[in-house]
């Protein structure tokens, strides 16, 4: 499962890295190097300062000082060559994480909106950081720290065998018992460990995730305890699993450092036994096998380290791949759009059907009309359709069956219409930054005047003007200031103007309003309707008194079609509805 994981996260998100990969190994290896020539000089350099008849059988006549200096500048340079190599790999494993983020993110923004709207948006967040994060640092990262102490490990190992084969068999034979020791002894525990924090983080993610959006409606039903209780209990379990798993990862160097001791003193003695009675060579063979195994003991602490990071993050990449894998997002269709699409007279309907589940229509041969800078109105009951035909007039659902016509031409990508687009949605949502920011949301150069003309469209400009004296460059924070709803509803009209559209879609946007602001932002699309085309979907009948054209849908069908007065007189569903809110209004 290690190496199936491990392949597909190659393909999947460093596959255009692999030269860097290749390079990063390679760089490995010649490091695995470097280690066991740091280990390797220490044994002449200790018989030349211990032996004389060794130093002038050396080839080169060179000072043992300067031969001390030389090996001194060789550690030097050997150690920011390692410094390189991690410098390397930070930014090799950076460029990954970063790339899988992109990914992510352009399958959200580009992707069809029926793909990605049925992922819970908590989800989406987690695997844009929880999922991305722990699968690179906690699984990735250790892979490739793996690999290469492995090699240290290794390498050192066999510069041994050349020199000490007696000691290096013994070390070997330690090295793969300590390993599968620790292994063996901890593997059941930290499997169960790593799956109960990765389970307590997935469930964290998706309590932030219900709870942030629904803050407002905890405070009015009063459920602040129970949910900080809630939360609480959550974190309190969580830290409780992450403290468990640190602590079992840590421990590991206090667990060898005793036996290596041991180690240490076995090699000593078969040093002793095994080499010639020559004090001075016997020192210089304790120093290398020393160092030796004091090179060994990092690498087998960071190899075990490593182990029990890949057994927590192989929870993790096996989510983010099968999400990967699940929504084909390396394969999804790029649905961006021509911008210079434009309609001068009309965009049609014909025989327009759309169903999510075979066999199960939610709208049914639905025939109308757009007229340019024409106000329409769409009404009917709960799960009449209303939001679904919206989204496939906003070009953000594909048709199951029919014709969409533009100016009578068939519009073969009519995705292309979401160009025309300004969108004004129920509860809009602005982030903590400056009003003209909030207006231009999204845009890479910001025209203030066109800001502040949209806010003045919406009717807005003068209360900003009055109420803040850095105007549109203010930072209100929004969320916390007490802008009524109608305010931030003008706000997000003057949003949806910004972008210049020829259709302004408002989908349930006056239905939190009070009467008297319902009627005021009423006025205010009365006047923009000379220059644009207005669709508006509602629930009161008030919104649409003005309307040129009301659409009337019962089970996903057009019920009616006419002004106010038309289906007043020939609708008797229409004037149940009317009858209905009126007596609410009493």
């Amino acid at each position: 499962m290690f190496l199936v994981n491990l392949k597909k996260f190659i393909k999947y998100f460093a596959n255009n890295k692999k030269k860097e990969l290749f390079a990063y190994t390679v760089m490995s290896y010649f490091a695995s190097v470097l280690e066991v020539f740091g280990v390797a000089i220490v044994y002449p350099f200790i018989l030349i300062l211990l032996k004389p008849d060794f130093y002038y059988k050396l080839p080169v006549n060179i000072s043992p000082i300067w031969l001390g200096f030389g090996i001194f500048l060789i550690f030097i340079l050997k150690n920011i060559y390692m410094i390189l190599c991690i410098k390397y790999q930070a930014k090799l494993v950076k460029e990954i994480e970063t790339d899988i983020m992109k990914q992510f993110f352009n399958f959200f923004l580009y992707s069809s909106y029926q793909a990605t709207s049925t992922i819970p948006r908590g989800y989406k967040e987690r695997a844009l950081t929880v999922l991305t994060l722990e699968s690179v640092n906690n699984f990735f990262v250790r892979v490739l720290n793996l690999n290469i102490n492995a090699a240290i490990v290794l390498s050192i190992l066999l510069l041994l065998f050349i020199k000490f084969p007696i000691p290096a068999i013994i070390t070997s034979v330690f090295a793969v018992f300590i390993i599968f020791f620790q292994n063996q002894k901890n593997k059941k525990s930290l499997k169960s460990t790593s799956e109960k924090l990765w389970a307590e983080q997935k469930y964290y993610d998706e309590l932030k995730a219900a709870i942030m959006p629904n803050l407002k409606l905890i405070k009015i039903t009063g459920n602040e305890i129970d949910i900080d209780n809630t939360i609480n209990s959550t974190l309190d379990k969580l830290k409780i699993v992450q403290a468990d798993f640190f602590a079992k990862n840590s421990y590991q160097p206090y667990i060898l450092e005793p036996l290596v001791i041991l180690l240490l003193f076995i090699m000593i003695g078969v040093i002793y036994l095994t080499e010639p009675n020559d004090t001075n060579i016997l020192i210089a063979s304790f120093a290398i096998v020393a160092s030796a195994i004091f090179r060994i003991l990092p690498a087998l602490a960071r190899i075990q380290s490593s182990l029990n990071g890949i057994l927590l993050g192989r929870k993790y990449v096996k989510e983010l791949i099968e999400f990967y894998e699940k929504f084909n997002i390396n394969n999804f269709s790029n649905n961006n759009i021509n911008k210079n699409i434009e309609f001068k007279k009309n965009i049609t309907l014909k025989n327009v059907s759309f169903q999510y589940i075979a066999n199960k229509p939610i709208l049914k041969n639905i025939t109308l009309e757009i007229e340019k800078n024409s106000f329409i109105g769409i009404i009917g009951e709960s799960g009449a359709g209303k939001t679904t035909l919206i989204d496939i007039i906003s070009g953000l659902l594909p048709i199951t069956e029919g014709e969409i016509l533009i100016d009578g031409n068939t519009a073969n990508n009519y995705e292309q219409i979401r160009n025309l687009i300004g969108y004004v949605p129920q509860e809009p949502v602005f982030f903590n930054s400056s009003f003209r920011e909030n207006i231009a949301f999204g845009a890479s150069n910001i025209d203030d005047k066109r800001v502040i003309n949209v806010l003045r469209q919406a009717s807005i400009y003068d209360y900003i003007e009055k109420n803040f004296s850095e105007g549109i460059y203010a930072s209100p924070m929004i969320d916390t200031v007490g802008l009524s709803l109608g305010q931030k509803q003008r706000l997000s009209i003057a949003r949806a103007l910004y972008k210049n559209p020829q259709i302004l879609i408002l989908d349930e946007a006056t239905s939190a309003l009070d009467l008297k602001t319902e009627e005021d932002i009423c006025n205010e699309l009365n006047k923009l309707k000379s220059n644009i085309t207005i669709i508006a979907v509602a629930h009161r009948l008030s919104t649409l008194k003005n309307c040129d054209k009301i659409i009337y849908l019962k089970d996903g069908k057009i019920n009616a079609i006419g002004n106010f007065d038309q289906l007043e007189k020939n609708s008797a569903d229409f004037r149940e509805l009317i009858h209905i809110q009126k007596l609410n209004t009493n």
